[in-house]
């Protein structure tokens, strides 16, 4: 567990005595981070505490991107949201023959165990010909009927943490994983300490 920080200048005003004078001073804006690294059925976890330093999941890829470069990291870190599989599946069903675009961008899976046969594709490509990612598109301007179970598995795949999913339909309806990242409301005591609240999340999201 830790915290992420970066500077921001505050424009304040001296006291009367100082004629309201305007000043500028340097400040630290921060927000929690903790970090599960076992395996769960939906990949390693990353809680990020929403906060005025800005959009969690942009904060985190640029985080993760600095730790790739160094040339002593042993492995290579991608960061995906976790989100709402219903939503996927209920842009396909509500657009059975129109929908004309998918995308799936897809990274190779971890050290872990495998759960579908896209987890082994992948695991394939990863060995065979180190790949890192795959970029899976299917496009029909007169539109696609997507239900089916290898779509199911691929976008079970990456909305589970493996990667991300974009669609487009006729009507110009759209889809992105992007915007349906799962969330949790943790409510802590007023005056918590870093172990509390790590407790409280533990029982909330890692435990899961």
């Amino acid at each position: 567990m830790g915290r992420i920080g970066r500077p921001k200048i505050i424009k304040e005003n001296e006291p009367p005595e100082g004629g309201l004078e305007e000043i500028r001073r340097e400040s630290w804006t921060a927000a929690h981070i903790y970090n599960d690294p076992r395996h769960h059925e939906d990949g390693q976890k990353v809680a990020f505490e929403q906060s005025e330093l800005g959009a969690p999941l942009v904060i985190l890829r640029s985080m993760v991107s600095q730790i790739n470069k160094r040339y002593d990291a042993p492995f290579a870190i991608a960061a995906n949201p976790i989100s709402h599989i219903d939503s996927f599946k209920s842009f396909i069903e509500q657009h059975p023959y129109d929908i004309t675009y998918i995308q799936f961008d897809l990274n190779t899976p971890n050290m872990f165990g495998l759960r579908t046969t896209v987890d082994e594709e992948m695991r394939q490509a990863k060995d065979k010909f180190n790949a890192k990612r795959a970029r899976i598109v299917l496009a029909n301007e007169d539109g696609m009927q997507l239900k089916d179970n290898k779509i199911s598995e691929i976008g079970g795949y990456a909305l589970e943490g493996g990667g991300e999913v974009k669609a487009k339909a006729m009507n110009n309806a759209s889809f992105s994983s992007s915007k349906t990242i799962e969330t949790a409301n943790v409510e802590t005591p007023e005056g918590a300490d870093e172990r509390t609240i790590l407790s409280i999340i533990w029982d909330r999201i890692f435990k899961r």
